[in-house]
């Protein structure tokens, strides 16, 4: 996808992940058109509007998705890479790909419980806290974070 993130690999290992994304990609945030408990935006426009924030409204920037996928993702592949191959190389891309896609919503629901990646999420505003009654950041009824998932886009493959 163009505006997604997408790992590059070198030498022998891009020809063995090439296999894989001719096989399909992951898909992982806020998939389909779920709405807030106030129905007036979907979960995915909120989720936006907090992932990149927005200056105007005095919502700091709190990367639920770009950030901990680029932290985290990279070590999870390189700590699994010879059972990663040893998949491809098996003809078990699909599985692979759930794995991955497990593993990538795995580490994007951490960020909740941690604040981000290091804790660095931007606290509340004391207004915030007083009209939601919680100093959580991101978290009010949990619909953002309930709403996480990933999907398996399959390529030249007829749907089962």
């Amino acid at each position: 996808m163009s505006n997604g993130i997408s790992l590059k690999f070198k030498g022998e290992i891009n020809n063995i992940f090439r296999r894989l994304s001719k096989t399909g990609y992951i898909q992982v945030g806020i998939i389909g058109k779920k709405k807030t408990k106030k129905k007036e935006v979907t979960v995915a426009y909120y989720g936006s509007i907090h992932e990149f924030g927005d200056p105007k409204q005095g919502i700091p920037m709190r990367s639920f998705l770009r950030h901990p996928i680029l932290v985290f993702y990279p070590r999870y592949i390189r700590k699994n890479i010879l059972g990663i191959i040893k998949n491809i190389e098996a003809g078990k891309q699909e599985q692979v790909l759930h794995k991955l896609g497990t593993q990538a919503r795995t580490i994007v629901l951490n960020a909740f419980k941690t604040r981000g990646v290091y804790g660095e999420w931007k606290p509340n505003s004391p207004a915030t806290i007083a009209k939601k009654k919680s100093s959580a950041p991101l978290i009010d009824i949990g619909n953002l974070r309930q709403s996480i998932d990933y999907k398996i886009n399959l390529r030249n493959i007829k749907e089962r």
